[in-house]
């Protein structure tokens, strides 16, 4: 449930008084982006809400009936739709006009503030029960917040400087004023879920009311004057943003310490995600969400290229959606993977309404982006994957980086680059973007790391030790990051966590194309004046082999399955092939004129090469080494990229983009805009996260390849997805979802095989190869040597799951489990426990889906997990 808090300065109801005077516009259609059909479904716009004149102000979801709540501002009615079809249920009137409104899941019950009462509806029954009268005068609500557990719903003026909180009995509907001793301007509160405490801010006092949820006992503690206030109850504090400078107020309610996280920022709007166990602010005049730790309360910035006033979380899925006045930003919580969502708004209003609820049950998201210009809301269907990558365009005429989305085709974001001449590269999974330039105004050799969009996507640069750096690619496990340097003619490995040049190796004369063996120990580099192709191993970093190649090569692409790399030869018009067990060319392919730049699709059957000379993409089926098509696209053709589903394949062209399409190999072509400077028309460097993970490797019999066999990936007996080996014995099951996976491998006249629980990480590809005539898999039995809480398996789970822990010595152990509210739900383990490692099962057929916390606490140790029910 959504604790609902409203500004005063932004969400002041006098606002809606000001805006009723617009003219009723016209219904909006029903937005409905096109998605390509793939394995996975991503986050997508499923449709919209809307009447006409409608003022979308206040939304609210009862997720046990799935319906939602909205307080139109043009009517002053509470309308109530259907959260699947989007029919209208019901519609009545409010009087004192609409405010903010939560819901008790537990009772049904729906109550929304109403100037000086609260209104209360039933939500099952889509009707009116009654007004409480607050006995206060008219004013706006600060907001309303409800701890389902003690059955209380509270309630808070924000205009009346010694106004008292009240607290409603939901069983009863009967209420409470609890007296806030002192002036000032209380504006937002926040209730800590385990410990039942209520945390008011003051805008006039540097002080922090608390009210125990259970005894109503009032205490005021100095804090600071905050605009909103959240609490982190998996380490009991509170974070409240300031308003008397920028920063974020910590306050530890346990050891009594306060700290300030200085972020700089303008934000008023804060919101705790327990899942990942940090706090967001919104992203306002600066564009800058503050993304805060709250292990240890460090921070970084997201930057946004416009601003965005209210945000929320799925938490199952731990998606962070922000809102825009003409988009719908996503965040993936562990990858940092960003994704825009574009909304049709060509005039987003400087005095606008944004809201956002979100149905955690059935991932609906339901997004007010300008209630003043669109009269709508719109409606994203969240999945547990992110599968809309942007594609990063390098602009080096015009210094800058294009963000494109790839199912509208519009540049969404632009952010300002050094030089973006030559290689890009993104974090596995997404997240962060690197580019090999130059620092501006001393022109050393350095890397750009990017994070977000916007004009403040720069998170840092620093010098590679390097000549005129050249490509970067990162290791699999986003570790190291290797950048050519071609005029000192050597590469640079740097550390991803200290941005630290680890060391600098030697290889060939003008080192320019470089890539990363997708199990990480090998590095590949072409060497464009002398014509070879260096390895260096990983782990020493040093240069293990030295194999020639064709004229001047150029780009470099390794299959998914690690068994093969390709390399352009931009000098001879041909692509090299080599045999990675065996370090030798075992093929050379003729493509078109100057081959610069390889992709490989995501099931490693086919690579495409880009043809800078001849205007065309030459299309090799890896498995025989052999063209099968060639693709006239724009002039001069740069980089290439494939999208993570295979669909399509980015090509940067002169002062255009054009888009193969890999069912049927027409092609489209996008004109950014802004355009590219004529007297630098080229997209250069072309780079594209890839959020999903895979299963990829080579089948053999008796060390000969085997064709036509089929690799399936399976949980809980389901197929998730399936590969056919190429003519090379190659494939790559691929668009997986991160989680463990059972690997089925059958062909006809051969014995099947299978691997159980086989696990792949965001972003990763996991190397399984098979021979059909035996299988093992390795078994390590790891000595006990410290506490541990292990991840529970599976995960996420349905209906049971196993938790396993190590105990160095004998302890009293108490392992418990809770809701996401922090409520503890049952104890399954309370007694003394043998050093060694343990096992105990949850069977959670019980409960409902959603995410679940287990602690652990064995003498001084203590430590919470996460996991997920699935059903």
């Amino acid at each position: 449930m959504r604790i609902c808090v409203i500004v005063a300065t932004k969400m002041h109801l006098a606002f809606v008084q000001a805006i009723r005077w617009i003219g009723c516009q016209l219904a909006i259609a029903m937005l409905l982006i096109a998605f390509m059909a793939v394995p996975l479904l991503g986050q997508t716009v499923v449709g919209t809400i809307t009447r006409p004149g409608m003022l979308p102000y206040y939304l609210a979801v009862y997720e046990g009936g799935n319906k939602l709540f909205v307080g139109d501002a043009d009517t002053d009615h509470l309308l109530i739709y259907d959260g699947h079809s989007f029919d209208l249920l019901a519609e009545f009137a409010i009087e004192g006009g609409v405010g903010p409104m939560v819901v008790d899941e537990a009772s049904g019950k729906l109550y929304m503030g109403t100037g000086c009462t609260a209104a209360v509806v039933d939500a099952v029954a889509d009707t009116l029960i009654r007004y409480i009268d607050l006995q206060g005068s008219p004013q706006s609500f600060a907001g309303l917040a409800s701890d389902s557990s003690l059955g209380k719903v509270y309630v808070l003026y924000t205009d009346a400087f010694y106004e008292p909180l009240h607290v409603i009995d939901v069983a009863t509907d009967s209420v409470t004023q609890v007296p806030l001793a002192g002036f000032g301007l209380r504006v937002a509160l926040a209730v800590n879920p385990v410990t039942h405490e209520i945390f008011i801010t003051n805008l006039h006092r540097d002080t922090l009311d608390i009210v125990d949820g259970q005894t109503l006992a009032t205490a005021r503690v100095p804090a600071t004057r905050g605009w909103s206030v959240v609490a982190n109850w998996l380490k009991n504090k509170i974070y409240i943003q300031t308003a008397t400078w920028r920063g974020v107020f910590v306050y530890d309610r346990d050891t009594g310490d306060t700290t300030v996280v200085g972020d700089g920022n303008d934000a008023t709007l804060l919101f705790f995600d327990p899942g990942g166990n940090r706090v967001y602010t919104s992203s306002e005049g600066n564009q800058l969400s503050t993304i805060i730790e709250g292990h240890s309360d460090a921070y970084f910035h997201l930057p946004m290229h416009a601003a965005t006033s209210d945000l929320s979380f799925r938490y199952s899925t731990n998606h962070v959606y922000y809102v825009g006045g003409d988009f719908i930003a996503v965040l993936d919580d562990s990858t940092q993977f960003l994704e825009h969502i574009p909304i049709d708004n060509p005039n987003p209003s400087s005095a606008y309404a944004r809201a956002i609820e979100i149905n955690q049950s059935t991932g609906r998201v339901y997004v007010v982006n300008d209630a003043a210009t669109l009269n709508c809301i719109t409606v994203v269907q969240d999945t547990d994957m992110m599968i809309r990558p942007p594609v990063f365009l390098g602009n080096p005429g015009d210094f800058r980086i294009d963000v494109l989305d790839p199912v509208s085709k519009v540049v969404v974001a632009l952010f300002s680059s050094a030089y973006p001449e030559h290689g890009m590269a993104v974090r596995p999974g997404g997240g962060r973007v690197y580019e090999a330039t130059y620092q501006k105004f001393s022109y050393l050799g350095a890397l750009w790391i990017y994070a977000g969009c916007g004009p403040q996507a720069l998170l840092t640069s620093f010098e590679t030790g390097g000549n005129d750096p050249t490509v970067p690619a990162v290791t699999p496990d986003g570790t190291r990051i290797y950048v050519t340097n071609s005029a000192s003619n050597d590469v640079s490995v740097i550390d991803v966590e200290t941005n630290d040049v680890v060391t600098i190796i030697p290889v060939g004369q003008t080192p320019w194309g470089i890539a990363v063996s997708p199990d990480g120990s090998k590095v590949y580099v072409a060497n464009k004046n002398d014509n070879t192709l260096f390895t260096i191993n990983t782990v020493s970093n040093t240069v293990i082999d030295t194999i020639p190649v064709g004229s001047n090569p150029w780009g470099i692409a390794i299959n998914p399955s690690g068994t093969k790399a390709y390399v352009a030869n931009s000098g001879s018009g041909t692509v090299s092939v080599l045999d990675i067990a065996s370090q030798t060319i075992i093929g050379t392919v003729t493509v078109g004129s100057s081959p610069h730049w390889l992709t490989f699709t995501p099931d490693g059957r086919h690579v495409y090469v880009s043809n800078t000379g001849s205007g065309s993409v030459s299309i090799i089926e890896a498995g025989i080494d052999t063209v099968i098509q060639t693709v006239i696209v724009g002039n001069d053709p740069e980089g290439i990229i494939v999208l993570p589903d295979g669909s399509e394949v980015y090509v940067g062209t002169d002062s255009t983009v054009s888009v193969i399409n890999t069912s049927d190999y027409s092609v489209t072509t996008i004109f950014l805009d802004p355009p590219v400077p004529f007297w630098r028309n080229k997209i250069v460097p072309i780079a594209v996260a890839d959020p999903t993970s895979r299963f990829a490797g080579r089948v053999t019999t008796g060390g000969v390849p085997l064709d036509s066999v089929l690799v399936r990936a399976l949980q809980e007996g389901v197929e998730e997805a399936r590969a056919i080996t190429n003519a090379s014995g190659d494939y790559c099951v691929f668009n997986l979802k991160s989680g463990t996976y059972d690997i089925e491998v059958s062909a006809e006249g051969y014995v099947p095989q299978a691997l159980a629980s086989v696990g792949v990480s965001v972003g990763r590809t996991t190397i399984l190869n098979f021979s059909l005539s035996s299988t093992s898999v390795p078994t390590d039995e790891d000595v006990t040597r410290k506490f541990e809480l292990g991840q529970n398996f599976p995960n996420p789970f349905n209906a049971s799951t196993t938790i396993s822990y190590e105990l160095p010595r004998k302890s009293f152990v108490i392992l418990t489990i809770y809701n996401l509210l922090g409520q503890e739900i049952e104890t399954l383990v309370n007694d003394e426990r043998a050093p060694g490692k343990h096992q105990v099962q949850w069977d959670a057929k019980n409960f409902a889906s959603g995410i679940y916390f287990y602690r652990l606490k064995a003498g001084d140790f203590c430590e919470v997990n996460r996991m997920v029910l699935l059903r």
